[in-house]
């Protein structure tokens, strides 16, 4: 027979292996989550994602990535619940603002979307996606001079940044530089050639300085690239015209 002794080691034993398994199974559920992140799966992902926060309150990881599985479902409410928990437990977080300003750019909500980015870049000022986000949202806002200033830092950060060059071109075309223009265009499609967007801003600064040859060679490259995009299409139609 087992003294009392013993028995009471033994539990004692059991007790701090119920301790440790309650403290790491939130890291489990959270890794759990991950992997169906990763999988595409981003409704199982929040619902693992919830259960590792119900164990672990404080678990910041889990809420951002939360919040990162919900922005993919389109539930802009919740990521942005989920965001907004993140900042409050810690507001030094550069992504979590960043992922902030994303969900209000897809809605809409541009000044605070750039008021996000703001703060991302503030607290990390290599962060190359903020400056390319906030770059597209003075963009679609009009605000050229701006967005142009936000891709040239990209693209100093990342010259092989295809979208950053191909939009940093059109911004110059639009103050008024088609040959700085070109130059960043065509940066783009060096590295990316069956990058459609880039034929299209090609063909519409050749378009602006009446290079009408140029301009329906790419147009036609962008349209054998995507054929589904009505705009390029009718830039087609304008080129032609004029040809």
């Amino acid at each position: 027979m087992k003294s009392i002794f013993s028995i009471v080691i033994a539990l004692g034993l059991w007790a701090v292996t119920l301790q440790v398994n309650a403290q790491t199974k939130h890291l489990e559920k959270l890794e759990i989550g991950n992997a169906l992140f990763r999988e595409g799966s981003y409704q199982e992902a929040i619902d693992a994602y919830t259960e590792a926060i119900a164990l672990d309150s404080t678990l910041i990881q889990a809420y951002n990535n939360r919040g990162n599985a919900y922005f993919r479902l389109n539930q802009f409410i919740n990521a942005l619940s989920d965001y907004d928990k993140v900042i409050s437990r810690s507001p030094k977080d550069a992504d979590a603002y960043l992922n902030r300003g994303n969900v209000y750019a897809i809605i809409g909500d541009n000044w605070r979307a750039v008021r996000d980015y703001n703060t991302a870049i503030n607290l990390n000022n290599k962060n190359e996606e903020a400056y390319y986000n906030r770059a597209l949202t003075y963009f679609y806002l009009k605000n050229y001079i701006k967005a142009k200033e936000d891709m040239m830092q990209c693209v100093k950060l990342n010259p092989k940044n295809v979208e950053a060059q191909n939009y940093l071109g059109i911004c110059l075309y639009f103050e008024g530089k088609p040959a700085e223009a070109l130059t960043h265009i065509g940066k783009a499609i060096e590295i990316a050639p069956q990058y459609a967007e880039a034929y299209y801003h090609r063909a519409t600064v050749y378009f602006g300085e009446k290079m009408y040859g140029q301009a329906l060679q790419d147009i036609e490259k962008a349209i054998q690239l995507a054929p589904h995009i009505a705009e390029y299409k009718a830039l087609k139609v304008e080129i032609e015209k004029v040809k």
